[in-house]
């Protein structure tokens, strides 16, 4: 088993008072398969109109409209996620390394 897949939305059981919550799985493919715990960011449907926001729902298998939110990203460990969900398109993906560059400004 490779684990979760970078673009992958899964449900992760965070600890009260978050509860379980949809969640992006951020980290690389690769370092996901080794790695007992992976990054991820939060989706909400909680929508503030800032940038670091990417519209998801029904097209990448959400039963709600919502946001991936980059402003709440964790660590957690890969036995707290469900099964795969579903997953972001090429595009989004874009979306969500533009919005990262964003938040770090990394150089």
């Amino acid at each position: 088993m490779t684990g979760p897949r970078q673009g992958d939305i899964h449900y992760c059981d965070f600890p009260e008072p978050v509860k379980s919550r949809p969640v992006l799985i951020l980290s690389r493919t690769e370092i996901n398969a080794v790695r007992e715990n992976i990054v991820v960011a939060l989706i909400t449907r909680t929508v503030r109109g800032i940038p670091l926001e990417i519209p998801v729902g029904k097209a990448e298998g959400l039963s709600k409209e919502g946001v991936v939110s980059l402003g709440d990203i964790y660590t957690v460990s890969k036995a707290l996620l469900s099964d795969r969900k579903g997953a972001l398109s090429m595009e989004k993906i874009g979306r969500v390394s533009e919005g990262l560059n964003l938040l770090f400004a990394l150089k």
